[in-house]
Formats: structure tokens, sequence, C-alpha cells
């Protein structure tokens, strides 16, 4: 389950007040501003697109995507009924396209339930997305860290 605001300022408070160590790391760190990001699909996504290029390389292609699917959407539903030249079009590599595909194809069949991974541990989380190719062990912590 998220945390709410006030648990987060509640879990600060409570280290100020208890280490001087902490106090200090989270007065020169500043307010804190992660957003987790809710569409875990979109995440994965996301993450496959931006391996092995620059931030804004991974960007441009995101954008392509993006405007490739329209109205339809990002969701597995969508892409995986697309192919791998279409895809491609849009900038993905062979690879990715492929990646992309493996992702669509099992999160839309519901072999991969991402709405399920947050009642699992992390050991299982990981060993679920792994499966997946093109996500490793890095993509997977990276997961859930941030999704």
């Amino acid at each position: 389950m998220p945390l709410s605001a006030i648990q987060i300022e509640k879990g600060l408070k409570h280290l100020r007040k208890s280490d001087p160590v902490m106090r200090e790391v989270i007065r020169r760190a500043g307010p804190f501003t992660l957003k987790v990001k809710r569409d875990r699909f979109q995440a994965l996504v996301h993450s496959i697109l931006g391996q092995q290029i620059s931030g804004k390389a991974a960007l441009a292609v995101r954008r392509k995507l993006e405007e490739l699917v329209g109205p339809e959407g990002m969701t597995p539903q969508y892409l995986s009924t697309l192919n791998h030249e279409v895809l491609r079009s849009a900038g993905l590599s062979k690879q990715k396209a492929s990646y992309v595909l493996d992702l669509s194809q099992r999160v839309h069949v519901g072999t991969l339930p991402l709405e399920r991974l947050v009642r699992l541990s992390d050991d299982a989380v990981i060993e679920a997305l792994v499966e997946v190719k093109g996500i490793g062990v890095w993509t997977a912590h990276m997961f859930l860290i941030f999704s």
C-alpha cells in the first residue's frame, strides 16, 4: 500500500528527532518528491525503451510510440495487437520491439498479473518480472523502487 503524505511526514519527523545524522541528511536532501508510477505496465514499457540509450533518445522513442498508439493508449491489450514492423516504425529496435510485445502479451493474457504484484514479496516480484524478455534483475529492482 502506498504511503500517504501524513505517514511520510510522520516518519521524517521521527527520524529528525531520533537521529542527528539523519536529521542533517533530510535537511540537505530537501522535501520528499518521489512520485510513484501508478501505471505499472507503462512503467515497464518505459524501462524497456530506456535500456542502453540516453534519456533524451528514450524520451523521443517513447513520444513516437505514444503518437503511434494514439487514442488507443499504451495498453497491453492494444500493444499486443501490433507487430514488430509497426513498433519499429516508432523507433524501437528489433530487440526492444520483441521485448515490448512479450510484455504486452503476458500482461494481456494474464500470465503476468501486474495488479497482483503489490501483494507479493520483492523476491517474488523479481522472479515474475525476469520471466519477461528484456527485463532483468536490475530493471525489476528499479520497478520495485519506482512503481
